[in-house]
Parts: C-alpha cells; sequence; structure tokens
C-alpha cells in the first residue's frame, strides 16, 4: 500500500476532484434582478448626502456598484479597501 499510495491513491483521488470541479454548474442571477439592484443602487447613491455621516454607507454602496459592474475583477475591491 505504501508503495502504490503515491501513483495509485493520490493520482485516482486528484482526478476524481478535477471531474467533479469540472462538472459543477453556477446559476447566473436575472437580469431583471441585476437591473432592479442596479436601480436601487443608483437611486441610493444620488439620495444620500455626501456627509461625513454617511461616508460608511457611501462607501457601502459604491463597493456594491463597483462589484456589480465589474464581476469578474472582484479583486480591485480589496485593492482600494
Amino acid at each position: 500500500m505504501r508503495i502504490e499510495w503515491g501513483e495509485s491513491v493520490t493520482k485516482l483521488a486528484r482526478s476524481i476532484l478535477a471531474a467533479r470541479s469540472m462538472s459543477k454548474s453556477r446559476e447566473l442571477p436575472d437580469p431583471v434582478d441585476v437591473k432592479k439592484l442596479t436601480e436601487f443602487l443608483k437611486e441610493n447613491l444620488e439620495k444620500t448626502d455626501l456627509l461625513p455621516e454617511n461616508f460608511e454607507r457611501v462607501r457601502d454602496l459604491c463597493e456594491a456598484f463597483i462589484l456589480l459592474y465589474n464581476k469578474r475583477r472582484s479583486g480591485e475591491i480589496e485593492v482600494i479597501q
């Protein structure tokens, strides 16, 4: 068992995990929902006054808007922070 562990068991386990990761399906959000969220974010950004008390709210709305707009490059938010 010790001799074959590296070749038989590990190789089989890696191939099974790779096959499982390829077969996962990702559900995309409904475009209507994305549009509603975008409109909600825009409305709240326009309504919110730019005061020091509202800084955290404006920051959260901007981050959500950036993430929604730039989903493929979600690492940009971590760079901003």
